[in-house]
């Protein structure tokens, strides 16, 4: 196992760097008070493609984490809205 992670490290620490990455971007995406030009979408897709899970599996999970971290934040219980959806799906601008 010692091994395994010894030879794995730097393909761990950088798909710890991407997800940090997404999870930034992310939070800039759905924040109400922030723009998220095109160029930042566009480094969000990049960086999916390089992580090593699926691109919507990992986007959708962190988007997830965001939105329920935001909505803590604001004091807002819960990330959906009387529809069932997520908030998150409810913006135009995805």
């Amino acid at each position: 196992m010692l091994v395994w992670w010894f030879r794995s490290r730097k393909k761990i620490e950088g798909e710890e760097s991407r997800r940090d990455r997404m999870r930034a971007l992310l939070t800039m995406k759905e924040s109400d008070d922030k723009d998220f030009p095109e160029g930042h979408e566009k480094r969000l897709e990049d960086t999916a493609e390089q992580s090593t899970a699926d691109n919507e599996t990992i986007t959708g999970a962190i988007d997830k984490e965001v939105v329920s971290s935001l909505s803590k934040k604001n004091g807002k219980n819960g990330n959906t809205d009387s529809s069932g959806t997520s908030a998150s799906s409810s913006k135009d601008s995805h």
